[in-house]
């Protein structure tokens, strides 16, 4: 799930491209890149910066460091941005783009403690000068151009996982458990179903930490455009094959789902799949989407068995036959 829901996010991503070209070919010279000035303190946010549930910019290429000191606790005096999503789904703004690094500004005695190592090109995720702090941050968001889809997909609960569940994980830690290792640092993290919108703002993950798509060769979207040979090699002279990376995927989703298993207080989340029809509730919603996953399926099994070739066209099509029935006992829709 967590797969497909970043694959969806960089195809969202892909909705804006057409209004970020027309946007770009009006934009002023001045605004080509990132201001090199430097604010003399850290900004104070007014209400209704604070109140604000998703980034307030500035510029193109700035967000407000009021809007996220308010959210993240962290001294901010600048917060430049670039977009860091999939490259074939770039935007042309990063304000309009779903993943997004932001090189924070902070005052020289901040502490930034507390996060595991991260980077971006070649500096630390946290280096300090004589006075100022400079740390990077990650920001996932859903453009505005793809708030529909994201409400239709239910998008938002990523955020809402990271804001609801995943501190009970890490309260549930002890001395010798590791449940919550592959959870990273989250500032912040809101989400809302009704509208699609989300916003996380997360430790940077670039340094020591590699997205595990990679493995999986390019067949996957995101791996579309990559350096793929470039970007394994930052795995070292053994990297791990898809079918290790699958492996410790599902045992890291399997470490959750028994953190949470028969907890009855999961019907409390609204927004968890099936936690409406588990109470008894939202049966069309429900069959709706099992009609969607049988259709695919159905459309599998009728493209599977075209495809036969037509050498042993007998043979192959008793063996399409057999396993399209062996495939329907293993999938029971009742």
């Amino acid at each position: 799930t967590t797969v497909l829901l970043l694959m969806v996010d960089d195809i969202d991503d892909a909705r804006g491209r057409c209004l970020d070209q027309q946007l770009t070919k009006r934009k002023q010279s001045t605004d080509t890149k990132p201001n090199t000035s430097q604010p003399s303190q850290t900004m104070t946010p007014s209400p209704d910066t604070a109140a604000s549930l998703m980034p307030v910019w500035t510029s193109k290429f700035e967000i407000d460091p009021a809007w996220m000191a308010a959210k993240t606790s962290l001294p901010c005096k600048r917060c430049v941005v670039t977009d860091i999503s999939n490259d074939s789904k770039k935007s042309t703004e990063p304000r309009l783009g779903t993943t997004l690094r932001v090189l924070l500004d902070l005052d020289g005695d901040a502490d930034v403690d507390g996060d595991r190592p991260s980077d971006a090109d070649a500096a630390d995720s946290t280096t300090k000068t004589t006075t100022t702090t400079q740390k990077l941050v990650v920001i996932k968001q859903v453009s505005p151009q793809a708030v529909q889809l994201s409400k239709y997909l239910g998008l938002a609960r990523e955020a809402l996982f990271f804001s609801q569940l995943a501190p009970r994980l890490k309260e549930a830690d002890s001395a010798d458990s590791t449940q919550s290792d592959f959870i990273p640092h989250i500032y912040h993290s809101w989400g809302d179903m009704a509208t699609g919108e989300k916003v996380v703002i997360m430790e940077d993950l670039s340094h020591g930490y590699l997205d595990s798509g990679v493995f999986f060769g390019p067949g996957n979207p995101n791996n579309w455009n990559r350096d793929l040979p470039a970007m394994v090699a930052r795995a070292g002279d053994n990297p791990p094959s898809s079918e290790q990376v699958a492996e410790a995927t599902f045992k890291a989703i399997a470490q959750v789902h028994a953190s949470f298993w028969q907890d009855k207080s999961l019907v409390e989340y609204g927004w968890l799949r099936g936690c409406q029809w588990l109470q008894g509730e939202g049966k069309d919603s429900w069959e709706a989407s099992q009609q969607i996953v049988k259709g695919c399926w159905s459309k599998y099994l009728s493209s599977s068995s075209s495809s036969s070739s037509p050498e042993g066209q007998d043979g192959g099509a008793n063996e399409s036959k057999h396993n399209e029935a062996e495939q329907k006992k293993a999938f029971r829709w009742d």
